[in-house]
């Protein structure tokens, strides 16, 4: 029944294609393209859609063009009384807040880039937020620096409280930020804005273990070209993972793609020392306390008995120096439960390098690292709680330095892993 329900679906797509594909050569040129990839009923479509087009229509000279997924509002008709804002329903992938990580069956990025081509774009941009937390300022912010020549691609620098995201916070901005040298608070992003140069460079599709690969890390792509990268302060809120995977499973998903990232630039982040701060728009908002009360107990439950399951498995990842301290963490009382940032940095580090020499399977290897993560998280909130936003700022840069002080460490065992000595 559910291979039936997917070859149904591949001939509506098909057939959606076709009819949008009709309805593009009508519309003809545009000179910026906004693609609404979010879920959402025909109410939240069409109120999304209004929003976008009167954020867009100031900033073009000429036509813009808003594609979206929902069949059920005409291709063709025009937001507003003027005819300057076209519509164009095409089934684009739905984008994920994993988007691009996993193996999915398509690439809304390269699908949204491939339109923006046809209709001779300055750029485009994919806001695969949640469609209710689509504002005119966020449209705007991701939008303009890209008609004015700029950048060459807008990321979002997103409006979180201080314990949201704190894979993003712990392992994916330090360790990219150390890895190739550029300030980018969230470099997995469900939001972006191209210029038509990085269309241009981006959209061949590439195949990696004979599959198309999907189009993820944007802007560690685009530093790596040599292109401008700006960040913009947004009120856009992601969209959930689909599935709602569990911690492990998340874990997994953004490690390992971010470590074949990784293995594929390492030409280019062996090179880099130190970092840069990327220019940064949008006026800085003071977040709300915390509510809600995050039981650390229970994460320093599933540490110590993940260190206690999982000591071989983290025998074959970490060096012996990292398994000491992990084993005089697991002794440490809740109030005094603290892991110092070398020591996390270190176990990253260590993980990014079984991965990178196979020491087992490497979904088994990422999701054994659940427990030293669930450690950290429990040290960082014992540290943070109470704190107001500048001082978790500070909290996070100076994880940041220990990063890019201990990026030697890595290099030495990924190029030499042969001649270390732990």
């Amino acid at each position: 029944m559910t291979a039936r329900r997917g070859k149904e679906k591949e001939v509506v797509d098909e057939a959606r294609a076709v009819e949008a594909k009709e309805s593009l050569e009508r519309i003809g040129q545009a000179a910026v393209v906004i693609g609404l990839g979010a879920a959402g009923g025909q109410e939240a479509v069409r109120r999304a859609i209004q929003r976008t087009g009167d954020a867009v229509r100031p900033l073009v000279e000429g036509r813009a063009l808003i594609v979206h997924s929902d069949a059920t509002i005409p291709d063709g008709g025009c937001v507003g009384e003027e005819d300057r804002v076209r519509l164009l329903a095409l089934p684009l992938p739905e984008v994920d807040r994993l988007a691009g990580i996993g193996q999915g069956a398509g690439d809304p990025f390269r699908a949204l880039f491939d339109v923006c081509r046809k209709v001779g774009g300055k750029a485009c941009a994919l806001i695969g937020s949640e469609l209710e937390s689509i504002s005119g300022g966020s449209i705007q912010g991701l939008v303009r620096p890209l008609m004015e020549g700029s950048c060459d691609l807008a990321v979002p620098y997103y409006r979180q409280q201080k314990l949201d995201g704190l894979i993003n916070s712990g392992i994916v901005y330090p360790l990219t930020r150390a890895l190739y040298g550029k300030r980018i608070r969230y470099p997995l992003t469900t939001d972006i804005g191209a210029s038509a140069k990085y269309i241009e460079r981006f959209s061949m599709p590439e195949r990696k273990n004979g599959r198309m690969a999907t189009l993820a890390w944007l802007p560690v792509r685009a530093v790596c070209a040599g292109m401008s990268v700006s960040q913009v302060r947004v009120d856009l809120k992601p969209p959930p993972a689909k599935g709602n995977p569990d911690l492990s499973s998340t874990l997994s998903l953004v490690l390992d793609s971010m470590f074949l990232e990784m293995d594929r630039n390492a030409a280019v982040w062996q090179k880099v020392r130190g970092s840069q701060a990327v220019v940064t728009q949008g006026e800085t908002k003071v977040e709300a306390e915390e509510s809600a009360a995050v039981e650390v107990h229970k994460m320093v439950d599933s540490f110590q008995m993940g260190y206690r399951n999982l000591v071989d498995v983290w025998g074959m990842a970490l060096t012996p120096a990292a398994m000491l301290e992990l084993k005089k963490l697991t002794r440490l009382p809740e109030e005094q439960f603290r892991m110092p940032d070398e020591v996390w940095v270190r176990v990253v580090y260590d993980f990014a390098l079984a991965h990178r020499f196979r020491v087992m399977s490497r979904d088994h290897l990422l999701r054994a690292m659940t427990p030293a993560y669930l450690a950290w998280v429990a040290s960082y909130i014992l540290e943070v709680r109470g704190a107001g936003p500048r001082m978790v700022d500070d909290r996070l840069e100076r994880l940041c330095l220990a990063y890019e002080a201990n990026k030697p460490y890595l290099l030495s065992r990924w190029r030499w892993p042969d001649r270390f000595n732990p």
